[in-house]
């Protein structure tokens, strides 16, 4: 069960709870530039530093209700499908509803 509410996001045929991170991990992000990495990501012009930016706070956030799961789980995970939902998720601008997660 989530410890956290999220938007419900099918990953690898498993369905993950993804909470929006929480203000530490955001100024991790901010202050090590992470947040820049992910702000100019396209898929056209993927490169190894912002999709490694994007692991480390897709896997900030989801290890929240999963402590298990790993950057290396995640990128396994993660596909370009998925990634602006997820994005969307982390950052709390996500169009889709949380869930409650005792529900």
């Amino acid at each position: 069960m989530a410890r956290f509410p999220g938007v419900r996001v099918d990953l690898g045929g498993q369905e993950f709870v993804v909470p929006a991170l929480r203000f530490g991990a955001v100024k991790r992000f901010t202050v090590d530039g992470t947040f820049a990495s992910i702000d100019t990501m396209k898929v056209e012009g993927l490169t190894e530093a912002n999709i490694d930016a994007a692991v480390r706070v897709i896997h900030g956030a989801l290890a929240l209700n999963y402590p298990e799961l790993t950057q290396p789980d995640v990128l396994e995970l993660v596909d370009l499908r998925t990634l602006p939902q997820l994005l969307g998720a982390v950052t709390g601008q996500s169009r889709l509803e949380a869930t409650d997660p005792k529900a």
